[in-house]
C-alpha cells in the first residue's frame, strides 16, 4: 500500500475548515472531520478511482461539504496537496507553489 501524505498546506486548510465549522456548531465541526476521514480512507484504499483533472492531479469531492481534495498518486505515495472550497476558481485548486 502506498504511503498517505498530507502536505502542510492541506493540513492547514483542513484545520481552518474544521475550526470554522466548529465555531458554528461542535457537531458540524465533527461532521466535517468525519466526512474528510471517509474521503481520506477512500483515497488511501482506492487512489485511482478519481479521474485525473489536470495531470497529474486528481480531484475528489467531500460528500456533505462543498470542498474538493486535490491529490496525486505516484508509485510509492498518495500526496494530498489541497482541500479547497468548490466555489474557488479551478486554478486555485491546484498545488500551491
Amino acid at each position: 500500500m502506498r504511503d498517505f501524505i498530507i502536505t502542510s498546506d492541506a493540513f492547514e486548510e483542513l484545520q481552518e475548515i474544521k475550526k470554522w465549522y466548529a465555531e458554528i456548531s461542535v457537531r458540524l465541526g465533527q461532521a466535517f472531520f468525519e466526512d474528510w476521514q471517509k474521503i481520506a480512507d477512500s483515497i488511501h484504499h482506492r487512489p485511482l478511482q478519481s479521474q485525473i483533472k489536470s495531470k497529474p492531479y486528481r480531484n475528489v469531492f467531500l460528500k456533505r461539504f462543498p470542498y474538493v481534495v486535490v491529490y496525486e498518486v505516484t508509485n510509492m505515495e498518495i500526496i494530498v496537496y489541497r482541500v479547497v472550497h468548490t466555489s474557488r476558481h479551478p486554478k486555485q485548486r491546484k498545488k500551491k507553489k
